[in-house]
Parts: C-alpha cells; structure tokens; sequence
C-alpha cells in the first residue's frame, strides 16, 4: 500500500478534529431542542448546563488530539527537511510546502511581517511579503483571490486588483437609529420570531445550503467560536424557518467582525436584514465592542442608508491561473 503524503496525513487530522467537533456541536443541539420542551425549567437548565459542560470537554479533546498528531507530523517534516537539506538545498521549499497543502478547510499562518489567513479559495492578509514568493505560495494553497491593505502590502506579482471592499463600522457606544418602517413592513417584522441563540446546524445550512464542504466547516467554526465566547449569532424565523441571519463572528480585542447577514429572497426588500443588522450593530456597541465589517462595492449605499460609518478600504486581488 501506497503511504499517505504529508498532505494527506494533515488533511486527515484536520478532517478528523472537523468531525469530532462537529458531532459534538449536534450533541448541544439536541439537548438545547429537548431543554425547549421540558416543563421543568429547573431540570432544563441542569441538563442544559451539563450538555454545554460536556461540549467544552469534546472540543478541548478534539483540539489536543489534534495538536498532538500535528505536533508529530511537524517533527517527522522538519527532519526530513534537515535531511533534504543536506543533500540538495532545493528540496526543501518543496518538502515544506507539503506540510501546507490544498485540502484543509482553514489555515492560518504568521511569520515576523504577514499574517494570512486562508479560507477556502480566498486569503486574508495582514502585514507585507515579497510579491513574488507571495504569489507563488497563494497559488500553491489554491487561492483565487486575496484580501489586503494597499498601504503596507504590495500585491502578489501578476494578480489583478478587481475592486476595493469598504470597512464600514460604528463607535463603540454609538448608536444607530431603526430603520423607519411603513404599516405593512412593521406587520411583517411583528410576525417574525426572534432567536437570540440559534442551534448552529440551521445557521450553517441557511447561509451555504449548496456548499456541504464549506458549511461542514463554518459549522464547527462557529460551534468551537461560540462556546468561547467568540461568536455571536441572531436570527429571525417565520413558520420554524430561518429567514434572516447576522452575526458577529470573530469577538475580540475590542472588536465585533460582523458578517454573513442573509434574508430570504422572498422578505428582501422591506428592511428586515437592515433593522437586524442595525439592532445587533447597537447592542455590541452598547456593551462596549465596536462593529466593524467589510463591504463589497453594490452594497455600499446599503450600509451608509443605514448609518454606518466608512472607515478605510481593502483591496480585492485576483489570480490569473484559470483564466482566459
């Protein structure tokens, strides 16, 4: 039998971790789904409690599982790049990129000047690198596009810019005005059931019903996020569905990353999202944090009806591998 490559191997483990928090994210769902109808309120938060204390040591066990494999595939790497070295200098950016392959659902690296942060086909970047070799290692994780400031990164070499994102925001303790609303958008937002803490699962399949991979992934994300205290998540319903969602996904520092807000085609339109969005802006302002998120072109005036404040902009770079 053919032995697994270095990427294989790590996918593996991230893979294996995936499943492991993502079974124990379904576990707290379903305790939370049956604490609902316990009549006994004081028997639904002791088991509720004991369900979430349960989650926290899944997770723990999942990520130190995980660390330990990682830990020693680094090793076992590290000294065949030792060896490689020795033999053939050039061996041994090849060996090491190994380590970083295409498969892993999220990566994040930090080195003395760049922070980067690799999500599916897209990188977020923080700090600088030498275009070149920054181009080339994009591509070899398979990213099609990076996100980055102008001012202190120059772009990968041979990428094009395709448009600039605007961060928008708000003061921490400002608050925004609700959306005015007519008779018939109020009707339409008293009919809607408020969840200040929805299950996860149904967070995930709303916003990528179409992408298995990328919502197996967000969903452990927000799960490990959220038990943590990182993560924040509101939705509206209508008939026991999800038909708007925001949430603060990254909580820290001062900061509250909004993102992912979502409205069903069908209520687009009658200042649903805005006013939800508008509302969650204010509650994290008002505990101190400030809001902030980022905001493609089109939506631009959206965000600035709605009262929120531009802060800078980021620049979107674009591959050429895979196009005409």
């Amino acid at each position: 039998m053919k032995a697994l490559t270095y990427e294989q191997r790590l996918t593996a483990i991230f893979e294996t971790e995936r499943k492991a928090k993502a079974a124990a994210a379904r576990k707290l769902d379903t305790a939370k789904e049956e604490c609902k109808h316990t009549e006994d309120q004081a028997q639904a938060e002791a088991v509720l409690h004991s369900a979430e204390q349960a989650h926290a040591a899944e997770l723990s066990a999942a990520e130190e599982k995980a660390r330990s494999a990682y830990t020693t595939l680094r090793a076992e790497l590290a000294e065949k790049v030792r060896k490689a070295s020795l033999v053939n200098p050039d061996d041994v950016e090849p060996l090491a990129l190994e380590l970083l392959g295409k498969s892993q659902p999220g990566r994040f690296f930090a080195g003395p000047t760049l922070a980067l942060d690799i999500g599916g086909s897209t990188a977020w970047m923080a700090g600088h690198a030498n275009p070149e070799e920054l181009a080339s290692f994009l591509n070899f994780c398979g990213c099609r596009a990076v996100i980055l400031d102008e001012a202190e990164c120059p772009p990968p070499v041979g990428w094009q810019k395709t448009c600039d994102h605007t961060i928008f925001g708000l003061a921490a303790g400002e608050q925004l005005p609700l959306p005015a609303q007519t008779e018939a958008q109020k009707a339409l937002w008293d009919s809607l059931t408020f969840v200040e803490d929805p299950a996860s699962g149904p967070v995930a399949e709303n916003l990528f019903p179409d992408r298995p991979a990328r919502r197996d992934d967000f969903y452990s994300e927000l799960c490990t996020k959220r038990s943590r205290g990182k993560a924040l998540v509101w939705t509206l319903e209508q008939g026991g569905n999800i038909v708007c969602t925001v949430g603060a996904y990254a909580l820290c520092n001062g900061q509250a990353y909004m993102a992912c807000g979502q409205t069903a085609e069908a209520l687009r339109g009658q200042r649903v999202g805005g006013r939800l969005i508008v509302q969650m802006a204010n509650a994290l302002s008002a505990q101190g944090d400030q809001p902030v998120f980022l905001c493609s072109p089109e939506r631009v005036h959206f965000y600035t009806q709605l009262g929120f404040h531009p802060l800078g902009t980021l620049a979107r770079y674009e591959s050429p591998i895979g196009k005409d």
